[in-house]
């Protein structure tokens, strides 16, 4: 288990997957899907492989269900990155390659 991914919550069940990204690598923009419990808010933030913050971007779910977001990653130099959303019913963290 990688220990840079914390297992979100919703509800009483432990989900593993609280979002996906595509394409990935990528060159210009980063889609994500996102499992959102609630109408909730939530942050994405784009981290170097040193953990400094890129890039902050937050929203508000308007539905339960699965969310769909996009951040401009354009600027972001060719190399590896991490995007971690984060919302109230948990947090998670995903590697991405930007060409």
């Amino acid at each position: 288990r990688n220990p840079m991914i914390f297992t979100p919550r919703i509800g009483t069940e432990f989900i593993s997957n609280l979002f996906n990204i595509y394409p990935n690598p990528t060159n210009e923009i980063l889609n994500i899907n996102l499992l959102i419990n609630n109408e909730e808010n939530f942050t994405l933030m784009i981290t170097d492989v040193t953990g400094k913050l890129l890039v902050t971007q937050s929203s508000k779910a308007s539905t339960d269900g699965f969310f769909n977001e996009t951040i401009d990653v354009s600027s972001l130099s060719a190399g590896s990155y991490f995007l971690t959303v984060s919302m109230l019913s948990g947090k998670q963290t995903k590697a991405f390659i930007k060409e």
